[in-house]
């Protein structure tokens, strides 16, 4: 049975798009087709796909997505295992543990991220919704309440949940007591964006390959967040998407892209900088309990 000994485990917004075409650039790795197989979600989660996950189909249904595979390393990019009981019971008890990757990044700037990227990219929040409000939102409304401001099931939960799900300790305690600590990779998603050559380096040293295949390397970022110009077309464009034929999909998105965004604003308005400065406050003590447990640096959050 093929099944991957690699795994980007999150956190999602981290960089771990341009990581997984990175390793999967180089020659001793294949990558899962997609790179998010949301197989070894919890049952409960609204991004476990129905009749096609581990509680389903078992360990057999999850070797579809690798049967081809015929390098030494095989990956699995599901950024949101870091947060699933499910794949920690299940990636600990293969035969072969997997090296399991998670990609960290300061906490307020990966929540300001995730909705960046929602609301532009994905344009499933509602266009009118602030940051700040978005946070208040999630602070103070039920899930069923916010889901009012996002027309997406497994979005709206994965936003109200942003918090939560960026106290990253508290998911990497989970990890941490039934893995070997050596098969288990926490990297910081500002010292990939610092030096991306020297981040791939190291991270082959840790999992086993060769990292001379990077010192020519061209390092290309995938799956940034753009600002879109016209939100209410950008959904409408969305929407008919699938119904463009895949040989053109490519195409038609690059020219789409080049039209209809441009790069986001690195100027944040004085609202989203105050409410930046109150989730910093918040994240502080599990920032510094996570600095405590993992040996960390976190001196770049600072």
């Amino acid at each position: 049975m093929k099944l991957p000994n690699l795994i980007i485990g999150g956190a999602p917004k981290c960089a771990t798009s341009s990581i997984f075409n990175w390793l999967v650039d180089h020659p001793d790795v294949c990558g899962s087709n997609p790179k998010e197989t949301f197989f070894l979600m919890d049952q409960d989660h609204p991004l476990c796909i129905p009749n096609n996950n581990y509680h389903d189909c078992g360990l057999k249904g999850y070797e579809k997505y690798f049967h081809n595979a015929s390098k030494n390393y095989i990956c699995d990019a599901t950024t949101h295992y870091l947060y699933q009981q499910t794949a920690v019971k299940i990636l600990s008890e293969l035969p072969s543990i997997p090296n399991v990757i998670f990609v960290l990044r300061k906490p307020s700037q990966r929540v300001y991220s995730s909705y960046q990227f929602t609301r532009n990219n994905r344009a499933r929040l509602n266009e009118n919704l602030t940051f700040s409000e978005y946070v208040k939102l999630i602070q103070t409304k039920t899930l069923e309440e916010f889901r009012m401001y996002c027309n997406h099931m497994g979005s709206s939960y994965v936003l109200y949940n942003d918090i939560n799900y960026s106290c990253y300790v508290n998911y990497l305690k989970k990890w941490i007591d039934v893995f070997p600590s050596q098969n288990l990779h926490i990297l910081l998603f500002e010292d990939l964006i610092q030096d991306p050559r020297r981040f791939m380096k190291s991270l082959c040293h840790k999992i086993g390959i060769y990292s001379d295949f990077y010192d020519s390397y061209s390092f290309e970022h995938k799956n940034k967040t753009y600002r879109v110009k016209n939100l209410s077309l950008h959904r409408q464009v969305q929407n008919l998407s699938r119904f463009v034929p895949s040989t053109f999909k490519e195409l038609a998105r690059n020219v789409y892209i080049s039209i209809q965004t441009t790069q986001t604003n690195s100027k944040q308005k004085d609202e989203d900088k105050q409410t930046l400065t109150e989730l910093d406050s918040y994240f502080e003590p599990f920032n510094r309990e996570l600095a405590k447990c993992f040996n960390l640096n976190l001196s770049s959050w600072e």
